[in-house]
């Protein structure tokens, strides 16, 4: 059945069932809800702020996934690029925010507690998580699906396309982990290295959105909707807001990681002042 033009309205009438989007979806809300319940009987309370970040983590993937904009990521390049905006940016950093492993390893059971720490610390995880591996799989990630046939195929085989979507989940949650330092991980880089690889971020997405706004080559299939009449403007439109909403979250990032630095300096100075005193 052929989709009808995109509108408010469509977000909801052609939602997608998508059974691995909801499992996930509904699964790590559950594990989520658990921990801090847990943490309650204990007598130990759990920040709010975290699990409304959690909340809207789940939120960004389940309009990514399950609502309508799953529909036509495969025939709107603009609708594609906001899924991976929600999936690659916003729900990772909410995601990270949220201390989804602090909260696993504060209420778990001593099983549990040593499973994460091992595989926390297991020699794949220890590589993925170097800062440099996560900067350069972030910065790299979105110029071999475009400039290399990976995207189209994306769009014809259902695997890949999962995969991809995983992978964009993946690589956003291992980078902004690195950037952000608010979970246990397998690697401490210090404020200066954090602060630098958000920078850098900048320009990596920058460039692409620059080099999609100006080419004229279209991505994607060959075969459109007959209601789409510039699919080279809506591929200007994705790139757009690749450059503009890509750039803000990036530039929030950055100062979130300054911020962060010169609080820690402060404390830092303090604790010199009171030993000194």
């Amino acid at each position: 059945m052929a989709l009808p033009p995109p509108s408010a309205s469509t977000i909801v009438s052609e939602a997608v069932p998508d059974p691995l989007g909801l499992a996930v979806v509904l699964l790590g809300s559950a594990a989520y809800a658990l921990g801090v319940h847990r943490l309650s009987e204990r007598g130990r309370a759990w920040p709010t702020g975290r699990s409304l970040a959690f909340a809207g983590a789940m939120l960004a993937f389940a309009v990514a996934t399950l609502s309508g904009l799953a529909a036509y990521d495969t025939v709107l390049f603009s609708a594609h690029m906001v899924q991976h905006l929600l999936l690659g940016m916003v729900g990772p950093v909410l995601l990270v925010l949220a201390r989804p492993l602090t909260l696993a390893l504060q209420a778990g059971s001593r099983p549990t507690q040593v499973m994460l720490l091992r595989a926390l610390h297991h020699p794949v995880v220890r590589t993925l998580a170097r800062p440099g591996v996560t900067f350069v799989a972030f910065a790299l990630t979105l110029w071999l699906l475009y400039f290399t046939p990976l995207y189209d195929l994306s769009l014809r085989n259902d695997v890949v396309h999962l995969l991809v979507h995983a992978h964009f989940v993946t690589v956003g949650v291992l980078f902004y982990g690195t950037v952000l330092a608010t979970d246990p991980r397998p690697h401490e880089p210090g404020p200066p290295t954090r602060v630098g690889l958000s920078f850098l971020a900048l320009p990596a997405h920058a460039f692409l959105g620059i080099a999609l706004l100006t080419g004229t080559s279209l991505l994607g299939p060959d075969a459109r909707p007959s209601w789409l009449d510039d699919p080279l403007a809506d591929q200007r439109l994705g790139a757009g807001l690749l450059l503009s909403v890509g750039e803000l979250l990036g530039l929030a990032v950055l100062l979130a990681v300054v911020w962060s630095w010169m609080g820690a300096e402060d404390r830092a100075a303090d604790r010199e002042r009171r030993a000194a005193a």
